[in-house]
């Protein structure tokens, strides 16, 4: 790691917002971070603004650096603070979502059996694989998932294992296994009704986490 990427990083600041404080370009940064610009003068505004030795900057010393640092380093967590303040974004979404489709599910159902058994708490339970048990009006049971974002119906929505397994089974029974992808536009919220079989054949569904655990002896 280049001295500079330390340093940054160590203060909170992106490459634009050093670039600002030291009266570089972001450029500058980028090729100084690669070890790609040794301008003297570059470095020396640097070094300046972190109050370290202009050679630690130029011959990338990280010792040097390390060395000139007088207190510790106080703990930002701007990027954890930032992916707490989407996640609750996101899980508040996600309930107004839930709400609205178990509001409408209801209407559906208006005058039958079926208005008041209508079951929103399945969202509670992460094991099941979906949101809402609702119906048909001649009681065929109905397996909601709700996916809710903020913009529009192309915007991609995440689905977990369990979810994704519950629509496999749902599929290969013969039972109904609904997303229904709740989102706004022109400021009025709709829903796409996106059935198991169009969800496993139309849509493009990718594993991106990684679990580690630790191998057997």
């Amino acid at each position: 790691m280049h001295v500079v990427t330390f340093l940054r990083n160590r203060f909170g600041l992106t490459k634009q917002q050093l670039a600002q404080k030291t009266h570089l370009t972001s450029n500058n940064i980028i090729r100084m971070e690669r070890g790609k610009d040794s301008y003297i003068s570059k470095a020396i505004r640097v070094a300046a603004f972190f109050q370290v030795p202009v050679d630690a900057v130029v011959c990338n010393d990280t010792q040097a650096v390390y060395a000139a640092l007088k207190t510790p380093i106080t703990p930002q967590h701007r990027f954890s603070l930032q992916m707490e303040e989407r996640e609750k974004i996101r899980r508040t979404v996600g309930r107004q979502g839930e709400d609205w489709v178990y509001q409408r599910e209801r209407e559906k159902l208006a005058g039958t059996v079926y208005e008041n058994a209508v079951n929103p708490n399945f969202a509670d339970d992460l094991q099941v694989g979906f949101d809402i048990l609702s119906f048909r009006p001649d009681g065929t049971e109905i397996y909601i998932e709700v996916k809710s974002t903020k913009h529009g119906c192309g915007e991609p929505f995440s689905l977990s294992a369990g979810e994704l397994k519950m629509a496999k089974k749902c599929l290969a029974a013969g039972w109904i296994y609904e997303v229904h992808r709740v989102y706004r536009e022109h400021g009025i919220t709709r829903c796409l009704i996106i059935p198991a079989a169009v969800l496993l054949k139309d849509y493009q569904i990718q594993v991106e986490s990684y679990m580690v655990r630790r191998k057997s002896a």
